[in-house]
């Protein structure tokens, strides 16, 4: 997976805050009984480790670098169309990028807030 390529290959010490734990469990874990450990997988695919990828990437992670990982709080009016987004800080000089996170809506687990047709909807 691409964490460990990024940490064996270019010796990258990468951590992650609680807030991003946090969410992942809480997005993961919709819909485990019916799908097991497929949601929890998505949810740290989409935190995690898309925007190790997105980081490496840009050029902002380079070899040897240290970085922690933290969920950008978002701010009224300032949540770009509902996305999350990942606030990745160097720790050797305090630079940071924010890298938006996809929504995942409509995938296994994720919460959508689009309702499923009821069972009782029939087409013309």
């Amino acid at each position: 997976n691409t964490v460990k390529c990024a940490m064996a290959e270019r010796s990258i010490d990468l951590k992650i805050s609680s807030d991003i734990m946090d969410r992942i469990m809480e997005e993961g874990s919709v819909n485990t009984a019916q799908f097991g450990a497929h949601p929890l997988r998505c949810a740290a695919q989409h935190f995690f480790e898309d925007s190790v990828s997105d980081a490496i990437i840009r050029g902002f992670l380079k070899e040897n670098d240290e970085a922690i990982f933290y969920l950008e709080e978002e701010e009224d009016g300032d949540n770009m169309n509902g996305m999350s987004r990942v606030r990745i800080m160097q720790l050797s000089d305090d630079e940071s990028l924010i890298v938006n996170v996809e929504d995942g809506n409509g995938g296994i687990g994720i919460r959508s807030s689009a309702k499923a047709p009821s069972a009782s909807a029939q087409e013309p």
